[in-house]
Parts: C-alpha cells; structure tokens; sequence
C-alpha cells in the first residue's frame, strides 16, 4: 500500500523534473522511473523475505498444532475458517479444489 503511494509521488516528482528540464518524451521517462522503482521495490521485498526464510527453523516431526484452534480446520462443507483476532476480524473462503 504504501509503496504503491510512494511510486506514485515518485512518479509526479520525475514528471515535473522532466518538464523543468525540458526533456522529450517526459511520459516514457516518467513510466520507466515509476517501472525501476516498482521492481527494485520488489527485488528487496523478495531478498527480505529470502533472508528472513534463511534464518527460519524447520518445524520438524515433533510440531502439534493446536486442535482447539477454530482456525485450522476445516468445517462440513468445505469452509476454512480463519481467524486473525478473536474479536476483530473473521474471514471464510472456499477451500481450493486442488
């Protein structure tokens, strides 16, 4: 969400510095620069994500989930019930077929 946003004003910020400039073809400078932020936005998403992982343990064969949580099961017509917060927030999607 936010760097949604943030590309945006980066997108504003490189179209009036491109006509201030006077530079041709402001629109293709502007969409590369929204582009190459997106993607290095992404990238170091992902490398974040990929460090973090790293630095994960395995769970193992010793793991029990808590079968008293409402939100690891499956209800009888094919509804998995997942639950955020107790209070704040519940959401029920279709189980995917595959």
């Amino acid at each position: 969400m936010f760097g949604g946003v943030l590309t945006i004003l980066i997108a504003i910020w490189m179209y009036r510095t491109a006509v201030r400039a006077k530079v041709g073809n402001v629109l293709i400078w502007t969409a590369g620069a929204a582009v190459l932020f997106i993607v290095v936005q992404v990238l170091f998403y992902n490398i974040n994500i990929f460090i973090i992982d790293g630095f994960g343990n395995d769970v193992g064969g010793e793991y029990d989930r808590d079968l008293t949580d409402i939100g690891d099961r499956v209800t009888s017509s094919g509804v998995v019930a997942w639950r955020y917060s107790r209070r704040i927030l519940w959401y029920s999607t279709i189980r995917y077929p595959f």
